[in-house]
């Protein structure tokens, strides 16, 4: 039986392009209610809207709460999520629908354009030199949007790393500056564990990186893919799949049932959040009982249970139902 939902959530996120932008007006929240419901298999029940203000600077957020008749079909959420983008009254307001998800007891995350804003392996290519950087980059873009087999695809990128010292190439990557976290990365996984949520980052990138992003993060585990070095130090241009099978769409959502059982998770549906923005993201995405695409590539954003497209990862906690005032608590240094 499919996956269902007996409560829709729509945040509204008004991102004005000048400050003098006027918040969504009780109509305008009232009118995107009206064309959701219109959209669902079974009617509201009436009177069972809820509207909160979850915050009002420097823009607001509404949190519009929807009961319908009957429980809706997850499946049915890139539909409404296409619907709102498509029909949103304003062109200042993200609609974002998904299910409501208070406190996840476990949080899993992608690692490059997720919770850094790059990329390693174009990183990596840029220092193999110009014909590898433009070779990877035209291969990384079109595996995270879901053209090419992911493994194949990274094979096929790290033959084009061979002969780069490791890990040296990796240490100067992190001591120069070249990987920065997401804005919001560092707060948002603040919060978690203040709220006691465990959380694990799991890359088509590599180690070490990834490990040193996760121990920067204070995050329980990580879970990225090696590489093999030679006996001269550098790279062979090959994945080490001896280590582990390369840590792919399948391989990511295999983490999430092993830790699910690891930390005796009942409810998957109602205690999993997972963050990513690729295709090699969708089918954790889609495990979890709230799955956000965050800046994700076009067609991973018609792909996904849920989207969110903003600035910062703190916006997730707005998505778990926290207003300003529990946000700053949160995450606060």
């Amino acid at each position: 039986m499919d996956a269902t939902t007996p409560v829709l959530i729509a945040t509204v996120f008004h991102r004005p392009s000048s400050p003098s932008s006027p918040p969504p007006t009780t109509e305008t929240l009232t009118s995107i209610i009206t064309h959701l419901a219109s959209l669902l298999p079974s009617p509201l029940a009436h009177g069972s809207t809820i509207t909160t203000l979850l915050r009002t600077t420097p823009s607001t957020i509404h949190r519009l709460t929807l009961h319908p008749t009957s429980p809706i079909p997850l499946t049915l959420l890139p539909t409404l999520n296409n619907a709102a983008t498509l029909h949103t009254p304003h062109p200042t307001l993200h609609i974002t629908i998904h299910p409501p998800l208070p406190t996840p007891q476990l949080a899993l995350f992608d690692m490059d354009s997720t919770l850094i804003g790059q990329e390693v392996i174009d990183l990596l290519a840029g220092v193999a030199g110009p014909a590898a950087l433009t070779a990877v980059a035209d291969i990384t873009a079109r595996a995270m949007n879901g053209e090419l087999d992911f493994s194949g695809s990274l094979r096929a990128r790290a033959a084009l790393l061979a002969g780069l010292p490791s890990p040296g190439v990796f240490e100067m990557l992190w001591r120069d500056g070249r990987v920065t976290l997401t804005p919001g990365a560092a707060e948002l996984l603040r919060a978690l564990r203040r709220l006691g949520v465990r959380t694990a980052l799991l890359s088509g990138g590599f180690v070490p990186l990834a490990g040193w992003v996760a121990e920067r993060l204070g995050m329980d585990h990580a879970h990225a893919n090696r590489l093999v070095v030679g006996p001269d130090g550098r790279l062979t241009g090959e994945v080490d799949e001896e280590a582990g099978p390369v840590v792919d769409a399948a391989r990511k959502e295999a983490f999430l049932r092993r830790y699910v059982d690891e930390y005796g998770v009942a409810d998957v549906r109602g205690s999993v959040l997972a963050v990513g923005d690729g295709a090699n993201d969708l089918m954790m995405l889609w495990a979890a009982g709230l799955g956000v695409a965050v800046n994700a590539k076009p067609r991973v954003q018609m792909m996904a249970p849920c989207r969110l497209n903003g600035d910062s990862l703190v916006e997730v906690l707005y998505l778990m139902g926290h207003d300003e005032a529990e946000v700053q608590r949160l995450t606060e240094p």
